[in-house]
This record gives C-alpha cells, sequence and structure tokens, in this order.
C-alpha cells in the first residue's frame, strides 16, 4: 500500500495540469485514508479476535464482529475509489498527449 500512496503522489508531481494533478494527489489521500482505517480500525480489532476462546468468545463478540466489517467497507471504497480516479486520471493525460492506446 505505501508503493501505492507514493506512486499516485509521484504521479501527482509529474502531471504539469492543475486538475489531473489534484485528482491524482487526492487519489493518494484516499490511498493513504485506506492504509489509516486498516492500521487503526482492523488490525486492532484482529488482535483481539486472536485473543478469543473459540468456546467461550466475549459477550460483545457479534458487535466487534460488525465493527470490523464497518472498517472493512469504507478501507474497500476508498481504495476502489483511489484506483478509479487513478484510471481517469491515467486516461485523460494520455488523451492529452495524443496517445489513444494505439500500438
Amino acid at each position: 500500500m505505501g508503493i501505492s500512496i507514493l506512486a499516485s503522489a509521484g504521479f501527482a508531481l509529474a502531471l504539469t495540469d492543475t486538475g489531473p494533478r489534484l485528482a491524482a494527489g487526492a487519489a493518494a489521500l484516499l490511498t493513504l485514508t485506506s492504509l489509516l482505517v486498516t492500521r487503526l480500525g482492523n488490525v486492532p480489532i484482529n488482535g483481539e479476535i486472536r485473543g478469543w476462546s473459540a468456546t467461550n468468545p466475549p459477550a460483545d463478540w457479534a458487535g466487534r464482529l460488525q465493527r470490523w466489517e464497518s472498517f472493512h467497507d469504507v478501507r474497500t471504497a476508498v481504495a476502489i475509489g483511489a484506483f478509479i480516479v487513478l484510471l481517469l486520471v491515467t486516461e485523460s493525460a494520455g488523451r492529452r498527449r495524443g496517445d489513444h492506446g494505439n500500438p
């Protein structure tokens, strides 16, 4: 994920047009958001779950799993959003250069 953040940020710095540059920067921030949600949301819950007894889970186990699912939904949506933004920026940059994917 770190490589994705750096690549998106590098792409933003390499672009000269303001709109695509801002979009690529936004993709880097979205990817960073996905990383932070994973690190600060999902990973601590994973640590808690590892300590649970399979035969005697805590009383609020369903709530903890729902919380993990919520973090997972957010990080997935944000990561997909970053990917879509990068696809659009790449296509836009290719059109500006006159490159239409032809060999």
